[in-house]
C-alpha cells in the first residue's frame, strides 16, 4: 500500500476508529518530539536491550492494573503504553536491520 493512502487512513478515524486513531496520532507525535533528542539511535541498540525496555513499560502498566491506580495516574499509564508501542517498533526495525545482513 502507498505511503500517502496508508497516512490517510491514519487520519481518517471512520477507517480504523477514532480512539485507535487518537493513540496512533499520539504515537507519531511522540516519536517525532523524541527523535529530535535522541535521533535514530536505537539503531545501535541490541534486541536484547530492546526487549528489556519492552518489559520494563509493560511492568509499569501490568502494576498500574494489578494495584487498581490506573485512574489516578491516566496520563502516566498512556504515555508508558506509547513507550511500549514504540519500543516494538524499534526492535522490529532492529531485527529487520538484522535479517538483512
Amino acid at each position: 500500500m502507498e505511503k500517502r493512502i496508508k497516512m490517510d487512513i491514519i487520519t481518517n478515524s471512520r477507517i480504523i476508529g477514532e480512539d485507535f486513531a487518537k493513540h496512533l496520532n499520539t504515537l507519531i507525535d511522540t516519536r517525532i518530539a523524541k527523535r529530535r533528542i535522541y535521533n535514530d539511535t536505537y539503531l545501535t541498540d541490541t534486541p536484547a536491550f530492546l526487549i528489556m525496555k519492552i518489559e520494563d513499560k509493560l511492568k509499569r502498566v501490568k502494576l498500574h492494573v494489578q494495584n487498581n491506580t490506573v485512574n489516578n495516574d491516566v496520563e502516566k499509564c498512556e504515555d508508558n503504553l506509547i513507550d511500549l508501542a514504540i519500543y516494538s517498533l524499534f526492535l522490529c526495525s532492529v531485527l529487520e536491520k538484522e535479517l538483512l545482513k
